[in-house]
């Protein structure tokens, strides 16, 4: 491998094998390839000036698979030190000069605390109870709530949406059972009665690496004041039905179908109609 290229290849075809082992070993330490090009395809054109962040960025694969140009500024961190060093290293080879990869972890020791980026992906770690909440009680980010011990990923969440400037977005990989986790009931209540929370879409099961469980990509939108109140959320599916959404209206039951999303459109077939009606009267 060493004869055949760069350092620049030898070192991303490491970073191939390191992955693919780690996959088939069923760790999160990776993110998957279809768990990448979910969150490619929804965060979209990417501006080649932009400034990007991923929180638990791992060696990169997210950070550095968005499509903008060696202009934009990346900024990472991640708990382990060896995943961050090469993480470092992969963006040095790669020409990528405005990448920050830092070490620590984010929830507890925030590297990035003045930062705000025009795009915020994670991949965060999955039913992790030792996320801090102890320590994170009365932290100025859990503006939505204080997560439970077990809803790290609502931590994840906040975290990143601290961090996400004017305009900005948040794309991110959780699991289903998020959106209806009796725990996170009051959280996902005010991620849809402010109006952030723009879209979720139920992936395929067995698209994260760790995991074969439904997973879930969720899109906050920016920190722009709002002037009209958000329309109500319903998950749709192909060919078009609507249901409740299980984010909005709490316990409930996940998605089935790897298309499903959930929106801020307004469905307007009888069925839906009829069943906001039946709701508002209860």
């Amino acid at each position: 491998m060493a004869s055949g290229g760069s350092a620049a290849d030898v070192v991303n075809g490491l970073a191939e094998r390191f992955t693919d082992s780690v996959r088939r070993a069923g760790s999160e330490q990776v993110t998957s390839p279809r768990v990448v090009r979910a969150v490619r395809h929804f965060a979209g054109d990417v501006a080649a000036d932009a400034v990007l962040l991923d929180p638990a960025c791992g060696i990169g694969t997210l950070l550095f698979a968005l499509g903008a140009g060696p202009g934009a500024r990346r900024h990472g961190q991640e708990a382990d030190p060896r995943s961050a060093r090469l993480a470092q290293a992969r963006a040095d080879l790669a020409g990528l000069t405005r990448t920050e990869i830092a070490q620590g972890d984010s929830l507890r020791a925030d590297r990035w605390p003045g930062l705000k980026a025009d795009l915020v992906v994670c991949d965060p770690p999955v039913s992790d109870t030792d996320w801090g909440r102890e320590e994170l009680l009365l932290d100025p980010r859990w503006e939505l709530g204080t997560p439970s011990r077990a809803e790290g990923e609502l931590a994840w969440l906040q975290h990143a949406y601290a961090h996400t400037a004017p305009g900005g977005r948040v794309v991110m990989v959780m699991p289903a059972s998020v959106a209806y986790r009796k725990a996170g009931r009051r959280i996902r209540a005010e991620l849809v009665r402010r109006g952030i929370l723009t879209q979720v879409t139920a992936l395929a099961p067995g698209t994260a690496a760790a995991h074969s469980s439904p997973s879930i990509c969720g899109i906050c939108a920016d920190r722009a004041p709002r002037t009209t109140r958000p329309a109500p959320y319903a998950w749709s599916t192909s060919p078009p039905t609507t249901r409740t959404a299980p984010w909005s209206r709490g316990p409930g039951r996940s998605p089935r179908s790897p298309r499903s999303t959930c929106s801020t459109t307004r469905s307007t077939s009888p069925r839906a109609a009829a069943s906001r009606s039946s709701t508002a009267t209860t």
